[in-house]
């Protein structure tokens, strides 16, 4: 037992104590917070973080049914010129109180839930399963299957909690790539990097080298799943709880919205517990069956390979079969389905099994302990009669590298071909568009009557344009009298309410527009003033420049980590081997070395700074329209820029030629 103990913490220690494991966690672990930051910004159809607290504030010391009338009445009284209270825009605010109302009422219905699955099953009473009154075998066991299970839950009365800051902790798939990502390496670690150095097939001769080890591995492997999984999910639950409303913890499961249809009679803070190792469980049977591979191949790549065909066949499986088909059983136990532990634990669902309907969770208890047990068993017999101790390389038949006659071609291929800056820049390339594909842009209703108003007037003022404003300012003017003037009507007694409502309505809705109007009277006002200005439709221009802008951030982050990843081997690549001290005495010499590196370094820079600016300056004209680049600066940025003198397309040229030097 004594052996067994030291080899068990010589694998764990193996792991945990590796700088380059450690290094490779420390970056997904910021690439994971990252990543949940930038799935939480607000943007024109996305409410803040904040916002969600806010919210929560005003609505914490009210009760469910005064929760429902407070939204209900702040929606209905709500419109584009409101005062808003919780987001930064119209849009906004509509989501979140829509959102959040739903999710009140679907919590204070709960009861009303119930009674109506145990009706549904009352109906099928008097019917014989076996001959289907809904011509559907299995969907009339699967009623009467949902209304005995429900029937535990009669009595429970949930209060609502707010749910965000679980959702966002608990269904971010990117952690659960970047868990796998990082069993990967542990697997290289605890069997490919032996193989590599030759050290299995010694270890294996020794007197605890087969079945000893081969447990202590495996058990090493498990314990690090484990810790994987409480490290990212923390990490998660730190974060959410940090930028959205915190759930009181001793609540019941179904007080929260997503979590409703839920069977599990347990508070929230159990249920994170039962997620936490239901995670890790799913976790194990995925990265068990990596380990398995690895233990048979040959080849470092293929268990990953293997790996990354059954998510992408788990992932066609999951999207493509129906949820009530024979084949239901397949749509949800893959790689995808069994790390689905919110659709495990906290709903309910049953699964087409042969016309029978059987629980999901109870299914996927049975087939994860099942599959952890022989794949556990498979893993141990396996590394005990392994043959494979060695590992292989791939060799490509092909012209290999020569030396280049030219230093700036030679430089590049280092930089680029051997140190994979071609392989950086084309993901970098990929990101961006995958990022500016899933970001919108909202067009409010004042917006798009602005940029009508800008559209017509641009350019330089004129005797038309002018009497155009005049004949707009005299109609919102005449349509602000008319409405004074049955106000005082209606506190004059002479006409009442109703007649009051009708009679200015009309007016209403021309006032709509008064306050976007009073805003391009301004830019009239302006341009007169400065007979070199024009009329200007500045709001896409605005944003170009905004650097509070979401996407303006992430255009920065990927930017310089693209920079840090490619030009970090620039000069250390002669370093890292003790080649540099070789290069003094060439005919050529490090100095002219390091000019062709600086050289090589600025182009990519450059480059890469105008595929980031240039992919922002065409996504942004998706939405708005940026003309008119030959008027003056000062139409923009007012008299005291310094350069409003130039046109508004030289000033582009300008900033975007200063962020690449």
């Amino acid at each position: 037992m004594r052996v067994f103990k030291g080899i068990l913490l010589h694998e764990c220690m193996k792991v945990w104590k590796n700088k380059k494991l450690l290094m490779f966690l420390t970056s997904m672990l910021l690439l994971n917070v990252f990543a949940l930051w930038y799935s939480t910004l607000s943007d024109d159809y996305t409410p803040s973080t904040f916002s969600y607290i806010k919210l929560e504030n005003k609505l914490s010391n009210l009760k469910d049914e005064e929760k429902i009338k407070y939204i209900e009445k702040y929606v209905d009284n709500l419109s584009e010129d409101s005062k808003l209270q919780y987001t930064e825009n119209y849009m906004n605010e509509t989501i979140l109180l829509n959102q959040t109302l739903d999710e009140v009422k679907t919590v204070v219905n709960y009861n009303e839930f119930l009674d109506k699955i145990q009706n549904q099953a009352s109906l099928l009473s008097g019917v014989s399963i076996f001959n289907s009154s809904s011509g559907n075998e299995f969907s009339d066991k699967n009623i009467v299957k949902t209304a005995k299970d429900y029937k535990k839950m009669v009595g429970v009365s949930p209060n609502y909690e707010n749910s965000k800051g679980i959702e966002v902790a608990t269904q971010f798939q990117v952690t659960d790539i970047l868990i796998i990502l990082s069993i990967c390496v542990i697997i290289y670690v605890l069997v490919f990097y032996e193989k590599e150095k030759n050290l299995t097939s010694i270890i294996r001769v020794t007197n605890y080298g087969r079945l000893c080890t081969g447990i202590c591995k495996l058990l090493s492997f498990e314990i690090s799943c484990i810790f994987l999984c409480i490290l990212f999910y923390g990490e998660n639950l730190i974060y959410s709880f940090a930028r959205l409303p915190m759930p009181n913890l001793w609540s019941l499961i179904q007080s929260m919205s997503p979590f409703v249809t839920s069977t599990l009679d347990v508070s929230i803070g159990i249920y994170l517990l039962i997620y936490f190792i239901g995670k890790a469980v799913g976790f194990m049977v995925v990265g068990n069956i990596m380990f398995l591979i690895a233990l048979y191949s040959n080849y470092v790549f293929l268990p990953y390979l293997v790996t990354g065909f059954m998510i992408m066949i788990s992932y066609v499986m999951s999207n493509l079969i129906e949820a009530t088909s024979n084949l239901a059983v397949f749509k949800y136990f893959n790689l995808i389905g069994i790390l689905d532990i919110n659709k495990v634990f906290g709903s309910y669902l049953n699964i087409n099994i042969f016309n029978e309907p059987v629980n999901y969770r109870d299914f996927w208890l049975i087939f994860t302990s099942v599959g952890l047990i022989i794949l556990s068993i498979l893993i141990v017999t396996s590394y005990c009669k392994m043959r494979n101790t060695s590992v292989k390389s791939i060799s490509f038949k092909g012209k290999c590298f020569k030396p280049h006659t030219s230093l700036f071609v030679h430089e590049a291929y280092k930089i680029l071909i051997m140190k994979k800056g071609i392989m950086i820049i084309v993901l970098f390339i990929l990101g961006s568009g995958y990022f500016y594909s899933n970001h919108d842009y909202y067009l409010s209703g004042g917006e798009l009557t602005y940029k009508e108003y800008m559209n017509k007037l641009e350019g330089p003022l004129s005797r038309e344009k002018e009497v155009f404003l005049k004949k707009e300012k005299k109609k919102y003017k005449e349509a602000i009298r008319k409405t004074e003037e049955i106000e005082d009507m209606y506190n004059n007694e002479e006409i009442t309410m109703l007649e009051s409502m009708n009679l200015k309505e009309k007016y209403e809705r021309i006032l709509i527009n008064y306050p976007i109007f009073e805003k391009v009277w301004k830019k009239y006002e302006f341009v007169k003033e400065n007979p070199e200005s024009q009329f200007v439709y500045d709001s896409g221009y605005k944003l170009l420049f905004n650097t509070k802008d979401n996407s303006m951030k992430v255009a920065v982050i990927l930017y310089f980590a693209t920079i840090i990843f490619t030009m970090s081997s620039v000069f250390p690549m002669e370093y890292s081997n003790s080649q540099y001290k070789l290069l003094h005495p060439t005919l050529v010499g490090v100095k002219k070395i390091n000019y062709v590196k600086i050289g090589i370094s600025s182009i990519l820079a450059i480059l890469i700074m105008i595929i980031t600016l240039g992919s922002r300056f065409i996504h942004i004209c998706k939405y708005y329209e940026l003309t008119n680049m030959g008027a003056k600066s000062i139409s923009l940025l007012g008299t005291e820029f310094w350069g409003s003198q130039i046109s508004i397309g030289l000033l582009l040229a300008i900033i975007y030629r200063a962020f690449t030097v």
